[in-house]
C-alpha cells in the first residue's frame, strides 16, 4: 500500500466528477461540476476515505476551482462570470475579482470539506497565466484584485477548517 512505502496522503485526482469511462477524455470539460460521479463512486467517498484513514493516510481530492469546463452547469448558467480574453472571447477562467464568483468557489470548496470530509485540498492550475492579463470594465488590470480575493478566501478557509491541509 501507499502507507507501506511512506506516503502520507491518498488523493483522488481530476475526473472524480466525470461519468464512468469519461474521466480521461472529458475531465477538463467537466471541471466545475464538483459532485462525485455516482456511477463511478456509487457509495461516495466514505469507504475510500475510511480505508485511507485505516492505513494512516490522509484523504484528499483535487479541484481546480478557478475555472470551469464547457460541459459544466456553471458554464451556461453564468456566462458573465468569466474573464474575457483580449480577443473578446470568453475564457475558461472564472473572474475572481467578482464577489459572487469568490462566493461560489468558496462554497464549492466548503462542499468538499463538509460533505466529503477531505483532509487535504489539492489545487493545481492547468492553464497559462498569460490568459489572466485582462482589463475590467473600469479599465484596471484585474490581476491584483483577483489574487487579493483568492488569498482572502483561502485565509477564511484556513480559519474555518484548521485541520485541513490547503
Amino acid at each position: 500500500t501507499f502507507a507501506y512505502i511512506g506516503a502520507e496522503t491518498f488523493i483522488i485526482d481530476a475526473g472524480w466528477y466525470c461519468p464512468k469511462g469519461l474521466a480521461t477524455k472529458e475531465w477538463s470539460k467537466r471541471v466545475g461540476t464538483w459532485n462525485y460521479a455516482e456511477d463511478l463512486y456509487p457509495n461516495g467517498f466514505d469507504e475510500i476515505r475510511e480505508y485511507a484513514h485505516s492505513k494512516g493516510l490522509l484523504f484528499g481530492l483535487w479541484m481546480e476551482p478557478e475555472r470551469t469546463g464547457v460541459l459544466s452547469e456553471i458554464w451556461e448558467k453564468h456566462p458573465d462570470w468569466y474573464i474575457t480574453k483580449v480577443t473578446g472571447e470568453k475564457d475558461i477562467v472564472l473572474d475572481c475579482t467578482k464577489p459572487e464568483v469568490i462566493e461560489f468557489i468558496e462554497s464549492s470548496i466548503c462542499h468538499l470539506v463538509d460533505d466529503y470530509k477531505i483532509d487535504v485540498f489539492r489545487l493545481d492550475y492547468n492553464i497559462s497565466y498569460s490568459n489572466m492579463h485582462y482589463f475590467n470594465e473600469k479599465g484596471e488590470n484585474g490581476i491584483y484584485r483577483y489574487y487579493e480575493n483568492v488569498c482572502a478566501m483561502f485565509e477564511r478557509l484556513r480559519k474555518k477548517y484548521p485541520n485541513v491541509v490547503f
